[in-house]
C-alpha cells in the first residue's frame, strides 16, 4: 500500500443498521485526480467519508501506506483535507477567517498566524477567485461564493490528499 496516497480495503460500511458499501478496494495513485460517479444514493459521500477517517468502515485505510488509524489527528488533518457536500460554517466569520481556519494544523494551539499561514490563505483565495469576498461574512454569500471560500479553506490547508 506503500505507493497509494489513500488506499482501502473495505468488506463494506454503514450507516445506522443500513449497510451502504459493500468489497471496495481503493488505490489513488499521488497527484492525481480522481472522479468519484455514480447515481444518488449509491454510496460516493459515505466513501468518502470513510476514506477521510470520518465514518467508520468494516476494512481499512491507508494515508500515504500508514493505516489512517495509526495517524494523529492533527497529523492527519494536515495531510488530508475535507470538504463535505453540506459543510457548514459559522456565519459570522469573516471569508478569510475561514480561509484561515485551514491552516490550524500547521500551528501550535493559540498561535497566531505566520508568514506561511497568510501566504497559503492568500494563494487559496486565488485560486477559488474568493480574493474579492475578503471582508465578507460567510452568512452574507450566495451558495457558490459561500463554497468557493470553504474550498479556500480546504485548500489552504495544503494537504497531499
Amino acid at each position: 500500500m506503500n505507493t497509494a496516497a489513500l488506499a482501502t480495503r473495505l468488506t463494506g460500511a454503514r450507516i445506522g443498521a443500513q449497510p451502504i458499501l459493500h468489497a471496495i478496494e481503493l488505490h489513488l495513485a499521488p497527484g492525481r485526480w480522481v472522479a468519484v460517479v455514480g447515481p444518488n444514493g449509491a454510496g460516493k459521500s459515505t466513501l468518502l467519508r470513510v476514506l477521510a477517517g470520518l465514518l467508520p468502515g468494516d476494512g481499512q485505510v491507508w494515508l500515504q501506506g500508514r493505516p489512517l488509524a495509526d495517524w494523529p489527528a492533527r497529523a492527519r488533518a494536515a495531510q488530508l483535507a475535507w470538504l463535505g457536500q453540506a459543510e457548514g460554517g459559522a456565519d459570522d466569520l469573516l471569508t478569510e477567517d475561514v480561509a484561515m481556519l485551514g491552516r490550524l494544523p500547521h500551528r501550535p494551539w493559540l498561535a497566531p498566524p505566520d508568514a506561511a499561514d497568510h501566504a497559503a490563505v492568500e494563494q487559496a483565495l486565488h485560486a477559488t477567485q474568493a480574493g474579492e469576498l475578503r471582508g465578507r461574512r460567510l452568512g452574507e454569500l450566495s451558495g457558490g461564493e459561500r463554497q468557493r471560500v470553504l474550498l479556500a479553506r480546504a485548500l489552504a490547508v495544503q494537504a497531499q490528499v
